[in-house]
């Protein structure tokens, strides 16, 4: 490893340390790059053998990112493991086995096996293993890592703190409606990375779309559904290529915006609240792949919340006003509920 980032230094000093031990270290040169050391053998050879990364850790006393990263240095140096020389010299020594990277792809009921039957859910690898047992090249399938990276891991986002959220979208519709957009940009950020814990990049693109969309949609006449949604939609692409929901990016954006245009109708006529609700739950479902009977307890409560919000607009969207705290409970409510739906 200290060779691979240019250590030279250390990489001698760690080699010697290492003698004196009486352990037997071999000089990573261009013509060693092909062989595996013996850490990386017998971890290349349990993952052919099917073993998960725990089960790998486990047998041989090491973390499991210790594993992790082991099948990673594998990978990076697969340019060098995989040459068609090597298979021209002596086609008939190897054969072929195939094993799984865990790394990526981990939810229950998307696991693939062993034989192969599931491999949609994360990228296979592929080693050579000599007659002797001795595993002498690893590479990862071509594409399969790429697409398992665009599928993501949908467990985070079921997955958040009612409360935390709650706290930020009552801070965020109060940046909204006081039209204080960095302020809004700034609580969105903190929004997304607390209910969809994407990374720090995706985070802050997510909410500068978010933040976008408002914009396009707040001004009134003149305001720009259509644009608006397409913010949306690119909002939904980057959660999907993170948690793999939801299934329909576009249909998500369309039913975000219609709840929109419900809300700023009800907002006009009263008793609308089971038209919102309705909008609501539908968006809900589109999104977490659930039944909309099972969320629509959120989207009352949300709707209540908006009731509260609009009234603490009509008295003047006054900072010390109660009806926040009120409204903050009734989302913490609704984010609760919703959790609870789409946790089952």
């Amino acid at each position: 490893m200290l060779t691979e980032i240019g250590a030279e230094a250390f990489a001698e000093r760690a080699r010697g340390e290492l003698l004196a031990a009486g352990e037997t270290v071999r000089k990573r040169t261009v013509e060693t790059l092909s062989e595996l050391t013996a850490q990386e053998a017998r971890i290349a050879r349990l993952a052919a053998d099917g073993r998960t990364n725990a089960e790998i850790s486990t047998q041989l006393f090491l973390s499991p990112r210790t594993v992790e990263w082991h099948l990673q240095v594998l990978a990076r140096r697969e340019d060098h493991l995989f040459g068609k020389e090597k298979s021209r010299s002596n086609p008939g020594r190897f054969r072929r086995r195939y094993f799984w990277c865990w790394r990526v792809c981990r939810w229950p009921g998307d696991w693939p096996t062993a034989d192969g039957s599931r491999w949609g859910a994360g990228p296979r690898w592929e080693a050579a293993v000599g007659d002797d047992g001795r595993i002498s090249w690893i590479r990862s399938s071509p594409g399969w890592l790429a697409r398992a990276k665009r599928v993501g891991q949908p467990g985070r986002l079921r997955s958040f703190d009612p409360s935390r959220v709650a706290d930020l979208e009552c801070a965020a519709w109060v940046a909204y409606y006081r039209r204080r957009w960095l302020r809004l940009l700034a609580v969105a950020v903190g929004l997304a990375r607390a209910e969809l814990g994407m990374s720090w990049p995706r985070t802050v693109r997510a909410a500068w779309f978010a933040l976008r969309a408002i914009q396009l949609w707040a001004p009134l006449p003149a305001n720009d559904p259509e644009r608006a949604r397409r913010y949306m939609r690119r909002f939904y692409l980057l959660v999907q290529a993170t948690h793999g929901q939801p299934r329909d990016p576009a249909e998500s954006a369309r039913l975000e915006i219609e709840w929109w245009r419900v809300h700023r109708a009800a907002q006009q006529v009263s008793g609308a609240r089971d038209e919102l609700a309705d909008a609501l739950a539908r968006l809900y479902a589109c999104v977490f792949g659930v039944p909309e009977s099972d969320v629509r307890p959120a989207a009352v409560h949300r709707c209540r919340a908006m009731e509260i919000s609009d009234q603490w607009v009509t008295q003047g969207m006054r900072p010390d006003s109660p009806l926040l705290a009120w409204e903050r409970t009734v989302l913490v409510r609704s984010h609760t509920a919703l959790l609870a739906a789409v946790s089952r």
